[in-house]
């Protein structure tokens, strides 16, 4: 019986490795039961999930799951609440048993009806995908600068002058001395998709300017938190992109970006979002304000990947 359970795990996994996402249910815990050795546990698909997980590049997420039964003690039905909180415990304690078996994952819990664990799982191969079209982003935006350096030095050392007789053929030539310089800023990042989750942090953020071109590394985290049933959680954020400044007021921007909300106490992330950002830099005296449009890739723990349209704003005062 065992080798048959073997062989069909093994076809079922060659089938997912064709995949890059999927969920697999454990099911059939015994009531109260977190027990893997548990005989009513489905065979089959512990296997299945054991091939799996011996891919170092699966990340998943451990749901615990349990059937909603009604508590009693000493013949007494316990109040709901009381009731609800142990089927909580009971569905962390069987997340927990399979993130114990492999040593790796991330937990958390689902209230779909049914008595288990739900795994998430993703195989991230995308991430190269992101250094791939970041890479080609940056590289345009610095063969546009260097065009639009050119073109300004052209026309600064072309123009005529007064008389037409300086020099040999009758221009005059403008030294372009090119200025480099730094600068620190701080203020608010917000990342916004709709219902599809939000981000809101603090940010400090390093520019090193040469001409009116900037190259910017910012990030940021929230010294507050919320509190959720599940543990007190906050967001973070980095940012690595390019803003040239057309004249002192306006500019435009590009780069990529990845935030999290994640919880205080393990550090596992409930909501991860990578994309890229394009938009505007508006500026008035020591104040910038960057609205952009993004496009990324968003993952939480009860949803599978996907891609999305977004915004976000950021506000900046600048120290120097």
């Amino acid at each position: 019986m065992k080798s048959l359970i073997v062989a069909v795990a093994l076809m079922a996994t060659n089938s997912l490795f064709a995949q890059s996402s999927g969920v697999i249910w454990i099911k059939s815990f015994s009531p109260g039961s977190a027990d893997l050795n548990d005989p009513s546990l489905d065979e089959a698909a512990l296997a299945q999930l054991d091939s799996l997980m011996k891919d170092e590049d699966i990340r998943v997420t451990f749901l615990g799951a349990a059937d909603s039964l009604s508590w009693k003690m000493n013949d007494q039905q316990v109040h709901p609440h009381i009731s609800e909180a142990w089927n909580d415990a009971k569905r962390l304690s069987r997340a927990r048993a399979l993130q114990e078996r492999y040593g790796r994952g991330n937990v958390g819990i689902t209230y779909q009806n049914i008595a288990g664990v739900k795994v998430l799982w993703t195989k991230e191969n995308y991430e190269a995908d992101y250094t791939q079209e970041l890479e080609k982003l940056k590289q345009k935006s610095e063969r546009l600068s260097r065009e639009m350096a050119s073109l300004k030095n052209a026309h600064g050392t072309n123009g005529h002058g007064k008389n037409g007789k300086n020099g040999t053929n009758g221009h005059s030539k403008v030294k372009q001395e090119s200025t480099f310089n730094w600068r620190l800023q701080g203020g608010f990042w917000t990342w916004q998709s709709g219902s599809n989750g939000s981000l809101l942090s603090p940010s400090l953020a390093l520019s090193i300017i040469i001409n009116k071109t900037s190259f910017i590394i910012q990030g940021g985290v929230t010294p507050w938190h919320k509190s959720t049933r599940m543990g007190n959680q906050s967001n973070s954020f980095v940012y690595a992109g390019v803003k040239h400044m057309k004249t002192d007021f306006f500019g435009i921007t590009v780069g990529g970006f990845r935030g999290w909300e994640f919880f205080t106490d393990t550090d596992n992330w409930s909501f991860k979002t990578t994309g890229l950002a394009a938009g505007a830099v508006f500026a008035y005296g020591r104040l910038e304000v960057n609205p952009s449009v993004t496009f990324s890739n968003t993952n939480t723990l009860d949803k599978e990947n996907r891609w999305q349209i977004g915004s976000t704003i950021g506000v900046n005062f600048n120290f120097n």
